[in-house]
């Protein structure tokens, strides 16, 4: 029983014995850790250092997006108010500013402010061919954004160039966002003019086919009126005696041609000139008009700002990387473990007369 006990005790471990002998190595442990921060700064000192240019952007104001929505009443004149999909319904600022941070996100985007010629020789310099610096440029910029605030940084080896650069794609980003909005616009108000130019046709279309058909009724007329040589019209009390049964059929012709030839003439010259004037087409004037108001919308761009710069492009002056202290002090605690090894290592050597077995008996 005293055998199994003693086994045991020599089984566990002695922290106090293994400190003294970590403490007899401390040269070595000290050494393999000054190595590690050594390391660590030669790092430092060889890896390029990054630094962060930032721009911070809120929503606009309505007043700032008002031109968005000043032609609202032109756009909806004359539309069906029950129907809500045929209504232009006004834009708010979160609208706007949701789609500015769409954009900022989007690689068409990036990759336009990408192919300016200074940000392209730039990333092509530091990488072997195009998809590299395609690569290290989309790691560089970051878009963070909420619907209250947006955050765009630039990461370079400069920090004035990376604050430029922010500030500039912030640019890019509210004249691509202005450009959109206003094509979006244009492209409602050419939807809008076509369906007034249609309505405005079918309208002219029905008048000049219902003038045709009326025209060739009075010339039927006229030509029976002549026929039987009624030049005035019918005096009262005189009646034309026909069959009852095809009194349906010929009614409209007989109430026509009672009218005289000379009666009917006039009402086919008047007619027939009424063919060359829209006045008399039934809301055609009205339609006419919204075409005119439809073309005469300009939109200032100047008075459309997606979204409000709140500070100016900013740099830091520290790298966001290396990070130095973070590096030194993994280097560092890296050392020391590797010490501590070395340490351990040789103390078991040195227990076992390894280096004993080698020496000249």
């Amino acid at each position: 029983m005293s055998t199994v006990k003693s086994e045991r005790f020599d089984d566990e471990i002695d922290f106090f014995e293994l400190a003294e002998k970590l403490w007899k190595l401390r040269i070595i442990i000290i050494l393999c850790m000054l190595v590690g921060a050594l390391s660590g700064g030669l790092y430092i000192l060889l890896v390029p250092s990054v630094y962060n240019g930032s721009v911070y952007l809120s929503p606009p104001n309505e007043e700032e997006i008002f031109e968005l929505n000043r032609f609202d009443f032109i756009l909806n004149d004359g539309v069906d108010k029950v129907d809500e999909n045929s209504i232009i319904k006004s834009v708010d600022s979160e609208y706007v500013f949701s789609k500015f941070l769409s954009f900022s996100n989007s690689n068409e985007l990036q990759r336009k402010f990408f192919r300016r010629d200074d940000v392209y020789n730039y990333f092509i310099e530091s990488n072997k061919n195009e998809s590299d610096a395609w690569l290290a440029f989309e790691k560089s910029i970051k878009v963070y954004g909420s619907n209250q605030k947006v955050n765009i940084v630039f990461q370079t080896g400069d920090a004035n160039l990376s604050a430029k650069w922010a500030g500039e794609f912030a640019e890019l980003t509210i004249d691509y966002t202005r450009e959109r909005l206003i094509s979006s616009l244009n492209a409602e108000i050419k939807l809008r003019y076509e369906m007034v130019s249609y309505e405005a046709s079918i309208r002219l279309q029905n008048y000049l086919g219902l003038l045709e058909m009326e025209l060739i009724r009075l010339k039927e007329a006229l030509d029976v009126a002549k026929t039987i040589g009624l030049v005035q019209p019918l005096e009262t009390g005189v009646f034309i005696i026909g069959n009852k049964q095809n009194e349906n059929i010929i009614s409209d012709l007989r109430s026509l041609y009672e009218q005289g030839s000379n009666s009917l003439e006039t009402e086919i010259s008047v007619l027939s000139s009424r063919g060359e004037s829209e006045k008399f087409v039934v809301g055609l004037l009205e339609l006419r008009l919204r075409q005119k108001q439809l073309l005469s919308i300009e939109i200032d761009s100047s008075k459309i700002i997606p979204a409000l710069i709140v500070y100016p492009a900013i740099s830091d002056d520290r790298p966001v990387k290396p990070k130095k202290f973070l590096v030194l002090l993994f280097s560092s605690l890296s050392g020391l473990l590797l010490g501590i090894m070395v340490a351990l290592v040789l103390d078991i050597f040195k227990s076992r007369n390894f280096f004993n077995s080698f020496s000249v008996k």
